[in-house]
């Protein structure tokens, strides 16, 4: 409930560790509600290392952004140096869960910018 009041703000445009299961929450609405404000979901490269038996849960909200039509974006969540630039683990879960590039809006900057003109069409 704390989510979706949360993507009332026209300001946020992205949703992080959704797959923390410490946070359990009903993906497909927070997924679907997200799609419908043009928000994206985050896929945390980190997840693997700093929250333990989070691949099931990463998978669960992969599933509701396919089923969707959401957006993701890939995050490093780097808490050291040595993790800048990493994407392995977030692109296994994205190859698992068979989503594609053209999801991902930072795969490249032309998906990047089509997402912030979209943005500014909205006002937001």
């Amino acid at each position: 409930e704390v989510m979706l009041k949360a993507m009332k703000n026209p300001n946020l445009y992205a949703i992080a560790h959704l797959e923390n299961p410490k946070f359990l929450v009903d993906y497909e609405v927070v997924v679907s509600e997200a799609a419908k404000r043009d928000i994206l979901i985050e896929i945390n490269n980190s997840s693997n290392i700093s929250r333990a038996g989070s691949y099931g849960y990463s998978m669960e909200v992969l599933t509701a952004v396919k089923k969707t039509g959401a957006y993701v974006c890939l995050g490093t969540d780097s808490h050291f140096s040595g993790m800048i630039g990493k994407f392995d683990y977030a692109f296994k879960l994205i190859k698992d869960s068979g989503i594609g590039t053209d999801r991902i809006i930072n795969y490249s900057q032309k998906l990047i910018d089509k997402y912030v003109l979209s943005k500014d069409k909205h006002g937001y």
